[in-house]
Formats: C-alpha cells, sequence, structure tokens
C-alpha cells in the first residue's frame, strides 16, 4: 500500500501501466496493487490492456525535476520508453500463415485502428509510412474492446479498418481532376505573376483543360479558356508552384 495521496488519471487511447509508469514515475507493481485500484484489477485482467475512461489511481504527481543549463554548451538527454510484449491470437487460422500488421491512421477529427495483411503489408507499408496524405479502402468493423460486461455495447466499439487499398490522396486528386480553374484578383495580378504562371503552365503539360477566372474591382469576373496548348497534369508540383506565385492557392481542381 502507498502512503501517499493517491489521485484518479483518466486512461487514455494508447496508455498502459508500464507507459504510466515511466512518464510519472511511479512503481507500476505497486501501484497496480493498491487498495484503490481493487475495482480496476477486477475489471482488466491485464494492466497493460486498459480502456479508455478506466480510473487508474496514482501517487499525486511531483512538480517536473528541473535542471540548470549553461549557455554556450552542449547538453545530451536519453529518454528510455518502456515496451509492452503484444501476443496475437488468430481465431481464423487462414491468418494465422499470413503477415499482419496492426496500426492507426490519423486526421483531424481522430484515430481508427488499421489492420495490413497478407500482400498489403509490402504493398501499402511504404506509403502508410510516408508521411504523407493517403486514401484508405477497406472494410469497416465494430469490434468489442472489452471483455468486461457491464461496459455499455455502443460505447466500447470503436471502428477498425481491414485494408484493402492505400494511395496517396495527391495520386487520388490528380487521376480524378478533369479541369483546373485558376482564378485570380486584377488588382492584386502583376503582369510579372502572369509571365511566372505561364512558366508553370509549360512545366506542367497534360490532359486537363486550364481556365483563368479574373476577379475585376467591381465582383465581376472574366472567364479565359486557355486553349489546348496550355492544358496541365494537376500534380503536386504544378500547385505548388502556382501557391508560390500568388502567395495563396488560387487552383480549383474540377
Amino acid at each position: 500500500m502507498l502512503s501517499g495521496v493517491m489521485e484518479p488519471y483518466v486512461i487514455r487511447q494508447g496508455d498502459t501501466l508500464a507507459t504510466l509508469a515511466y512518464r510519472f514515475g511511479f512503481d507500476a507493481d505497486v501501484v497496480w496493487n493498491d487498495p484503490k485500484n481493487d475495482d480496476l484489477r477486477k475489471r482488466r485482467s491485464d494492466p497493460n490492456i486498459l480502456k479508455p475512461t478506466d480510473i487508474l489511481y496514482i501517487p499525486e504527481r511531483a512538480s517536473a525535476p528541473s535542471f540548470t543549463l549553461v549557455t554556450g554548451t552542449m547538453n545530451s538527454f536519453v529518454s528510455y520508453e518502456p515496451t509492452v510484449p503484444i501476443h496475437v491470437h488468430f481465431v481464423d487460422r487462414r491468418l494465422a500463415s499470413q503477415p499482419l500488421t496492426v496500426g492507426e491512421l490519423e486526421d483531424l477529427t481522430g484515430r481508427v485502428s488499421v489492420k495490413v495483411r497478407g500482400r498489403e503489408v509490402e504493398q501499402c507499408a511504404p506509403l502508410l509510412t510516408s508521411g504523407e496524405p493517403v486514401l484508405v479502402v477497406g472494410k469497416v468493423s465494430f469490434p468489442q474492446r472489452s471483455d468486461d460486461p457491464d461496459d455499455d455495447a455502443e460505447g466500447s466499439r470503436e471502428p477498425t479498418i481491414l485494408l484493402n487499398e492505400a494511395r496517396l490522396l495527391s495520386d487520388v486528386v490528380r487521376a480524378e481532376t478533369r479541369s483546373v480553374c485558376l482564378r485570380v484578383h486584377a488588382e492584386r495580378t502583376r503582369p510579372e505573376d502572369l509571365v511566372k504562371l505561364s512558366r508553370v503552365l509549360e512545366l506542367a503539360k497534360g490532359a486537363c483543360p486550364v481556365a483563368l477566372c479574373v476577379v475585376l474591382a467591381d465582383g465581376a469576373e472574366a472567364v479565359l479558356s486557355l486553349g489546348e496548348p496550355w492544358s496541365v497534369d494537376a500534380h503536386d508540383a504544378f500547385l505548388s508552384g502556382v501557391e508560390r506565385i500568388f502567395g495563396e492557392q488560387i487552383a480549383e481542381l474540377r
């Protein structure tokens, strides 16, 4: 039993007892076996498989240690993150002979678990680890993540994607773009900007027709079709080149 003050900590996605012990500097076994955590031990047989919203009582957190550094000197810091072993049991024996990767994809709205199996591992791994935005196609399921019968059935289910295909988002946008409209403001556009734009268009020759939409001071718009010689391939280099000229993204992909 710990003699100090114990305070509740709300488990978040990815938390384990080992990582929390490392982060807050307490003894994992002592905390897990503290009477205040009796209820959690009854619900979770493995301290490294905890569920978001679980309550773990941990010692009151002390202030983070401070260091005095001298200007002009070199200082080295080494961090050793704890690891947690994972054992995978295949219910479907057909999966036992296939490589399987389980990870997470993240966007502005949150995270989702992704399972990649078989030949997709080698095909998709470079894309999924590239750091570039990707479009994934697969089957979405909502597996039960907890064995606790007291958990709410809907609340304890989180989406998982069994991946079939992954493509760079830029490649998808490029393949589906049928035309490009460049919208410029007459009062902010200089002649030299148009000269630079012509060079970017020449370097991006392709099959997508381009229209130049000029926004006049009174709000009226004049749309000029540039014709087949100025058709482009709407790849990233073209889009970034246009943005550098005008200081903003003026290209509308259609």
